[in-house]
């Protein structure tokens, strides 16, 4: 190492996660093959990380011998993750300054047998990814810490009771919030909270990021402004779930026989049907397009079961999945069954086939391995698993989703993008949903969404300032040609063009260092200092 890479102080954490990974013998072997200076660079073992003592470990070590670069080497990253943001949050070492080694699962716990075999094979390999780890963390720039102001309000979108109620829980959490609704009038219990209430109004315009968003207010029809511009650090839409009902779904279904109605139209076409002396039947298709969500499982299992109990009919609920995870869904799911319900769990193409006046279904019932073919007087097709031809449902959630420049999926959800699938986050940060935005259709997993992004907001707003690691994207001002790439291609708006240097430029406080912006600049102008080509090589070899 030479003397700028010593000065940069790096400590190795070895954990054996718990006692799972190797015993003590092993961690020994590893510590005496090193091959540096563990004075300057002090290798501490701990049974596990990712514990209440093992980061009191870590502290200590931190703060005894002033390190500001950690190798954390055992378990997988993943499982690293909470340790690190632990350290980080308490100002001890900078997140961008702890690198990861994964020598659980690739070195000494391989997977079905494939892997580093042999006890001493996989101990020079674990050394020799150590040595590389620390040679990385040398290589990583220095990253400062800053502090962006914050705009402690929240803002909520919505028509009904999610956005009710996460105004009402940004409430009760204290934090200032803004309801934005097309309705003409609120429940009392809105409008008896200390909130600013916009009523028949729409978002027209939305700039900024995280922590400081301008979002502009107009009538819901789109006349005059309802006011100035608002202030606001955190974002929630939240349009309640929508419902079958409406005649367009019905007609869409209709349009393939009289005897094919959508979901909702079903007990009304039940009573139109002649009475005959015989068992007649019932098919309810789910998920024919698209998965569906645990309100298709409500709605289908209530009418499924007043029809069984008070008419002379068999009734079919076919679904890929019946999604009843909920103490609610489970009974209706099982009163259902008692009372004579079929239900058929389905895989590949569903055929819904008119023949005069009954209709053939056919599909691979899952659980025979068979085809099924049910001759019905009636076929139910849910409007949800229609929903690719009424993207009109959350029109209005989708177009502010837009000018936020969130990532919405074919069908207008604001979670397809999400890669973790974090429940109610976006890709953009500081802005959250609820309900229909994010695809939830069942009315109390709405709800409790809707409070979560109340919570979510609050984190971000509870302070005045955040703390931000400075380890974004770093623009190269001679370099930078102003081509756009960057803005065109960042999934977090987090590049803007700085117009009076004439430059692109990185906000920190929504950057999330995805790399995505470095790696598309024609020029070749954007780094992060976290993956520079030094640290990466190191890692390599």
């Amino acid at each position: 190492m030479n003397a700028a890479e010593v000065s940069r102080r790096t400590g190795v954490v070895l954990c054996d996660c718990g006692g799972t990974l190797f015993d003590e013998d092993t961690a020994e072997s590893i510590r005496s093959r090193l091959e540096f200076d563990q004075s300057e660079t002090p290798v501490l073992s701990v049974p596990a990380a990712c514990t209440t003592e093992g980061c009191k470990a870590i502290r200590a070590m931190i703060e005894k011998l002033q390190l500001d670069r950690l190798v954390v080497a055992g378990c997988s990253p993943s499982k690293n993750e909470r340790t690190i943001r632990a350290l980080a949050s308490e100002g001890r070492i900078a997140e961008g300054h702890v690198v990861p080694l994964n020598i659980r699962e690739t070195i000494f716990l391989p997977p079905d047998g494939r892997g580093i075999a042999g006890a001493e094979n996989r101990i020079v390999a674990a050394t020799r990814a150590i040595r590389r780890g620390v040679r990385s963390a040398a290589a990583i720039e220095d990253i400062e810490t800053i502090e962006v102001p914050v705009e402690q309000s929240a803002l909520v979108v919505g028509d009904g009771e999610c956005a009710d109620v996460a105004l009402c829980e940004l409430s009760r959490l204290g934090v200032p919030a803004t309801l934005v609704t097309s309705r003409e009038a609120v429940p009392e219990t809105v409008s008896r909270l200390d909130a600013e209430v916009h009523t028949g109004a729409r978002v027209s315009a939305v700039d900024g990021f995280v922590g400081s968003f301008t979002v502009s207010i107009a009538s819901a029809n789109g006349g005059d402004p309802h006011s100035a511009p608002t202030e606001c650090g955190a974002i929630i839409i939240a349009p309640d779930p929508w419902h079958e009902g409406a005649g367009d779904l019905g007609a869409a279904c209709r349009s393939e026989s009289d005897a094919v109605v959508g979901l909702a139209d079903l007990l009304d076409a039940w009573e139109s049907l002649p009475r005959i002396p015989r068992t007649r039947s019932v098919a309810i298709v789910l998920d024919r397009e698209i998965d569906e969500t645990k309100a298709s499982t409500e709605l289908a299992c209530e009418i499924a079961l007043r029809l069984q109990r008070e008419s002379v009919c068999q009734v079919h609920v076919l679904c890929r999945d019946v999604r009843v995870a909920s103490l609610h869904l489970e009974a209706l799911y099982d009163r259902a069954r008692d009372a004579g319900v079929a239900f058929v769990k389905y895989s590949g193409n569903l055929t819904v086939s008119p023949a005069g006046e009954e209709v053939t279904v056919g599909c691979i019932d899952d659980v025979l391995g068979a085809r099924l073919e049910l001759r019905c007087d009636l076929v139910a097709v849910s409007a949800f698993g229609l929903r690719r031809e009424h993207p009109e449902r959350t029109g209005e959630a989708a177009r502010i989703a837009a000018l936020l420049r969130v990532d919405l999926d074919e069908l207008g959800y604001a979670q397809g993008n999400n890669v973790h699938l974090f429940p109610v986050q976006t890709n953009v940060p500081g802005v959250f949903v609820a309900g229909a935005a994010r695809g939830e259709h069942y009315l109390p997993q709405a709800v409790e969404d809707a409070k979560a992004a109340a919570v979510e907001a609050h984190t971000i707003v509870a302070r005045p300032v955040m703390r931000i690691e400075n380890s974004g994207a770093r623009v190269d001002e001679e370099k930078c040609a102003i081509c756009l790439t960057c803005i065109r291609v960042c999934p977090h708006r987090a590049m803007r063009i700085d117009r009076e240097k004439g430059v692109a430029e990185n906000l920190p406080a929504a950057c999330r260092k995805c790399g995505i912006c470095a790696g598309e600049c024609p020029a070749g102008a954007i780094t992060l200092p976290v993956y520079t080509t030094e640290s990466v090589l190191a890692r390599l070899g």
